[in-house]
């Protein structure tokens, strides 16, 4: 009985052992996540001067933290992206409004259709798959003097969007 006792306590012991190293082993994921196509990008691209942003006839105001390859997106095209929704607080992100940022969330569109607000189809033109854009768009392009109280846009906001196209398709996608 004593000779059973032993064996299970020390093979329960090895096991606690063995599991200690290898959680040690194994790499930590407490950090953000390195995976760039989780739009983790957003937050360096916030970083970049609003001096080197192009800024079009409309007022839109974008960078491409990425250009990507590939042809780029023209109206009437079909395309897939991810996106970030923020209220501007000047030139920096303001407030989270919303987003599908993930795989699973990509909004699918056809550009320059009117199905979203004027700044957004005009922020996807030119993006090629694989691009990541920042784009700031007045209230004129976005949702103007009446906001979209529904989502927590109050008249006359600017926002800020975080978009990126996707480099392939996948089954996700």
């Amino acid at each position: 009985y004593m000779g059973h006792f032993l064996s299970v306590y020390f093979f329960s012991t090895m096991t606690v052992v063995a599991l200690f190293f290898l959680l040690l082993a194994s790499p930590a994921k407490s950090g953000p996540s390195e995976d760039k196509s989780l739009m983790t990008w957003s937050q360096d691209a916030a970083k970049v001067s609003i001096d080197v942003y192009v800024t079009s006839e409309s007022g839109l105001k974008y960078f491409d933290f990425d250009v990507g390859e590939g042809k780029p997106l023209k109206k009437g095209k079909k395309a897939t992206v991810l996106y970030k929704l923020y209220l501007a607080d000047g030139d920096a992100d303001g407030k989270h409004v919303y987003s599908q940022a993930t795989p699973q969330e990509a909004f699918r569109l056809t550009v320059g259709a009117g199905s979203v607000i004027k700044g957004f189809d005009e922020a996807l033109v030119g993006m090629r798959p694989g691009g990541r854009r920042r784009a700031l768009l007045p209230a004129a392009i976005a949702y103007g003097a009446g906001g979209q109280p529904g989502f927590g846009i109050p008249g006359g906001a600017t926002l800020v969007y975080y978009l990126e196209r996707p480099a392939k398709k996948s089954k996700e996608l």
